[in-house]
């Protein structure tokens, strides 16, 4: 839920299509005050204000780039089914956090995709 809220917050950040120093500040301090790590709001600005165009699809899976493919392809299935839109509007979220939920699959399935072509995963 927290990171759903810090990436509604990180959409608003980015709705003029700029990311301003002291709006990266802002939310840095958020992320801290959630109990974010500093890797965990790295991820997570990447993600939102990247689209999901960080050089590391690892870090955008939360996975080592060590970890087996069948270990990757679990951690994948875990995310989408944590993420994925139909649960959020299950638990009855505004129409934001759907939204921002589609955005996060399209993220981590580009990311999945590209170790699955690094790796010839099938």
């Amino acid at each position: 839920m927290l990171e759903g809220l810090l990436g509604a917050l990180f959409h608003i950040a980015m709705a003029d299509g700029e990311y301003h120093p002291a709006e990266k500040e802002f939310l840095r301090q958020v992320a801290s005050i959630f109990g974010f790590s500093q890797a965990d709001f790295q991820r997570l600005e990447s993600t939102f204000v990247n689209k999901g165009d960080a050089e590391n699809p690892y870090e955008i899976l939360e996975i080592s780039d060590s970890s087996s493919d069948d270990e990757i392809k679990k951690h994948y299935r875990k995310l989408i089914k944590e993420n994925h839109p139909d649960m959020l509007m299950a638990q009855g979220l505004p129409q934001e956090f759907i939204d921002l939920a589609n955005e996060r699959m399209a993220t981590f399935n580009a990311a999945y995709d590209k170790i699955c072509k690094l790796r010839g995963i099938k």
